[in-house]
């Protein structure tokens, strides 16, 4: 018997546990700022030593070289870190150290990706007819000059149509995104407002409302929450991290690529696109409610076998 282990109560148990869950939220909040501000600095520091310390015209890769803080600062860190406080494990609370067992349910993933981006161009495209009232102009306004903002930022990443920069794009603004994003939406808020709520859906519902807020994009603000709803879902069934980070990163990359052909080609326009996106929109929904089924059902049937 080894005399020298340490005694149950001499083991620190994690920061938040026992805590109640409102207490956890302005943990979360706190360490969103702190991060947020520390690391987000940190990149515009180095930016100075790269780009200088006025940068009158930003390009594309002064963009993508704060993106990368921001993502990380705002999202990746206080995520892991609040996993940490309330485990003692980075990988654990989060559910990112449970692999996908089933691979039938990552190829319907990939399939419904897929289907999903013609419905949420149609569900933006509907987001633009839709009248605010007069007391919201002034956020409408806001919200409006922010999407615009966003876009432009976007549309000249995505310029220049070098395979090169079609990888790059893919690394920051598809797979960086998706990371960064699942791992404090789904892997942190989720896990927290389903402990506070003692109900998974409404959890998934308040936190796809608060990932589709918080990108500020007013037409597609109820295409987002349904993708962020999704993503939730897929956590839930799967029980792993890594299968709303899988759906996140191929919705980013599937637009991204077409985006990439679309320039190259010139062939395909907006306005052609709305012309045809009833009909797809609803061939597309057709097929994307047979997949989240399979998906239901694949994940439903792996944790039985487990079982």
């Amino acid at each position: 018997m080894n005399d020298n282990a340490p005694t149950p109560s001499l083991i620190k148990k994690p920061i938040l546990e026992g805590k109640h869950p409102a207490i956890q939220l302005l943990y979360m909040v706190l360490l969103i700022f702190g991060c947020g501000v520390v690391i987000s600095m940190l990149g515009l520091l180095l930016s100075y030593g790269i780009w200088g310390m006025e940068v009158e015209v930003p390009t594309a890769g002064y963009y993508r070289f704060l993106q990368v803080f921001n993502a990380i600062g705002v999202f990746l860190v206080p995520a892991l870190l609040f996993s940490y406080l309330q485990r003692k494990r980075w990988f654990s609370y989060n559910q990112a150290d449970c692999r996908p067992n089933n691979g039938t349910t990552l190829i319907y993933v990939a399939a419904a990706a897929v289907c999903i981006l013609p419905i949420a161009g149609l569900m933006v495209e509907l987001g633009k007819l839709v009248t605010w009232p007069d007391f919201m102009a002034k956020m409408e306004e806001w919200m409006h000059e922010q999407q615009a903002s966003a876009d432009h930022i976007l549309e000249m990443m995505t310029a220049d149509t070098h395979i090169s920069t079609l990888i790059l794009n893919l690394l920051v603004c598809a797979l960086l995104p998706a990371v960064c994003e699942e791992f404090f939406f789904r892997g942190s808020l989720q896990q927290l407002l389903q402990h506070w709520f003692k109900n998974s859906h409404a959890a998934i519902w308040v936190t796809g409302f608060i990932f589709s807020a918080i990108h500020l994009q007013i037409d597609g603000l109820v295409a987002r929450w349904l993708l962020g709803a999704y993503l939730g879902y897929l956590l839930v069934w799967s029980g792993s991290l890594w299968v709303p980070i899988l759906a996140h990163f191929l919705h980013n990359a599937l637009s991204i690529i077409i985006q990439h052909i679309v320039n190259v080609n010139g062939t395909i326009t907006e306005e052609n696109f709305t012309h045809t996106s009833i009909f797809f929109s609803l061939l597309a929904l057709l097929f994307l409610t047979v997949f989240i089924y399979l998906i239901y059902r694949s994940s439903h049937k792996n944790q039985v076998n487990q079982a």
